[in-house]
């Protein structure tokens, strides 16, 4: 197993909204096979089935853990590569001594008002879509013309930890609010709605969940049993009721 480290020191006491977030620590899990001739550790999966990517995903999770990443605030992305059949987990997250120096933390006006700014649109464009105890997420409504005679409308989206970071933002999305219960079903559906269907092709969309505090981003997965098996080991432990937060990003738009 080779593991990459990063720790990227913060470069000021204030916060950039639009930017990443500042004192994280960062690692990559590549499992796999030794490459000849190397001392490089990698690992090709030919067809990689959903509980691979869940049991890499959990690697990655408890690598940045032990790194010193706030459990609740890891983000973890999964990349699947059919061409070269190279699976990889990145897991980010802020590390436990900046989670207990964060600042007090912001309410939904502020939140409302970190998020319209980066829209570049007005608050009474700005909804509230969907939340989590440690997570907000936003819609705008955004009209534009092309010819100055048709109308486009686009739903930006952002979503904004306690620490007033924005943690997802694209130009046009798809929110639906869940529960520990519901995430599947609507996981699913999310999928459906977002998904390009051309001819003999399909284009899958992006999918972030948001889990408490956690980002779960599946914009590297190839199918929605992939994306349902990740996501599914997310919800281990939660009440019922708990609140979870879906994001589909159509695949014509939303970059």
């Amino acid at each position: 197993m080779r593991e990459t480290v990063l720790v990227q020191p913060a470069t000021g006491d204030g916060l950039d909204h639009r930017a990443p977030r500042l004192g994280v620590v960062r690692a990559v899990v590549e499992p796999a096979f030794p490459r000849q001739g190397g001392d490089v550790v990698e690992r090709v999966i030919p067809n990689p089935q959903p509980e691979d990517l869940k049991r890499i995903r959990r690697e990655a999770f408890e690598a940045v853990v032990k790194l010193g990443a706030a459990p609740d605030n890891v983000e973890v992305t999964i990349e699947v590569d059919q061409s070269t059949h190279r699976v990889r987990a990145t897991a980010m997250g802020a590390s436990e001594m900046r989670a207990r120096q964060r600042r007090d933390e912001v309410g939904e006006t502020e939140a409302r008002e970190i998020a319209a700014k980066a829209m570049g649109v007005s608050l009474e464009r700005v909804a509230l879509a969907a939340a989590t105890p440690r997570m907000r997420v936003f819609q705008g409504e955004v009209e534009e013309r092309s010819w100055g005679i048709f109308k486009k409308r686009r739903s930006p989206v952002r979503a904004v930890d306690l620490d007033g970071v924005i943690r997802v933002q694209r130009s046009h999305s798809v929110v639906r609010p869940a529960s520990a219960r519901t995430a599947i079903d609507g996981l699913r559906r999310l999928w459906e709605d977002t998904t390009i269907y051309n001819g003999d092709s399909t284009i899958t969309p992006d999918i972030f969940v948001i889990v408490g505090g956690q980002l779960i981003d599946l914009s590297g997965v190839n199918s929605i049993e992939q994306a349902m098996a990740v996501t599914r080991g997310e919800l281990d432990g939660l009440t019922a009721d708990a609140s979870i937060a879906l994001i589909g990003i159509p695949p014509s738009r939303g970059l």
